[in-house]
């Protein structure tokens, strides 16, 4: 990282913020639909399975009035009506097969042969009192069916609820990892930024000090420790000024008047010739 700049360095320390947060974000946000999507898809398949159950139930009543009736009158109206009946109750009871609720399998497979067994019956012409249990039976399966119905669909809340729990706890889990780590980015690039910025401030303090002694060192990104480079040549410049300062001091020059502002005695001479 000593390549990086400061403004680079900013930039890539709120960049990984944003991917931490927007990380966490879009997998919660991608587990949330998945959610809605489950539980539209129960609903709809909770919604067909009453409605279907619903409608076994009233084909069942007409089969058990147009098998009655044939049995009384012995109309082939009624048989048809009967036949009619219970073909369209074997397709809702393949399309409760087809939604594929385990507790209603084997109701259905019940269902079916207690269908099977009614028709064959009413072909082979057997007594009312034979028949009757069959219909009992084919209403008692109606009851079981609507009840295992409602406790799969009790069921499949209570697995949604349970899976929206688990899921709960991942998403504070990993909202809680996302932050810890948006906070460590942060320490680390504020770390990495303002040490070197206390550092210049420092040397500059130490400059207008006049210490010049101690070398200006600076790390972190390249432009504050190029930074730092020239406030250390601005130092040893300030240090060789203040040096010629003192030895200016110290010798100065040209002459001037001795201690007590006395120049020093002349020694006198005579001219040649004089007396």
């Amino acid at each position: 990282m000593n390549r990086i700049s400061f403004r680079q360095g900013m930039l890539l320390g709120f960049a990984l913020i944003v991917l931490l947060l927007g990380g966490a974000a879009v997998q919660s946000w991608l587990v949330v639909e998945r959610l809605v999507d489950q539980s539209r898809r129960g609903s709809e398949r909770a919604i067909q399975l009453t409605a279907s159950i619903q409608e076994l139930g009233e084909r069942t009543v007409d089969i058990e009035r147009s098998a009655r009736q044939y049995l009384v009158l012995d109309n082939p109206v009624f048989r048809q009506r009967f036949d009619e009946h219970l073909s369209q109750s074997l397709a809702v009871v393949d399309r409760l097969d087809t939604l594929a609720a385990e507790p209603l399998q084997p109701l259905l497979g019940g269902w079916r042969m207690v269908a099977e067994a009614l028709r064959s019956s009413l072909d082979q012409n057997i007594p009312q009192a034979e028949i009757i249990p069959l219909l009992a039976r084919m209403a008692e399966l109606d009851g079981l069916l609507k009840q295992a119905g409602q406790r799969w669909i009790e069921g499949e809340n209570r697995k949604s609820l349970e899976e929206l729990e688990a899921n709960r706890m991942r998403l504070g889990a990993r909202i809680a990892l996302a932050l810890c780590g948006a906070l460590l980015v942060a320490l680390a690039m504020g770390w990495w930024l303002v040490r070197p910025v206390r550092h210049l401030e420092q040397a500059i303090i130490r400059l207008g000090a006049s210490r010049f002694d101690e070398a200006v060192t600076v790390g972190g990104p390249a432009d504050l420790r190029q930074l730092g480079k020239r406030l250390d040549w601005l130092r040893q410049r300030l240090g060789e000024l203040e040096a010629d300062r003192e030895r200016a001091l110290r010798h100065p020059l040209g002459g001037g008047p001795a201690r007590g502002g006395q120049y020093p005695p002349a020694q006198c001479r005579q001219p040649a010739g004089a007396n």
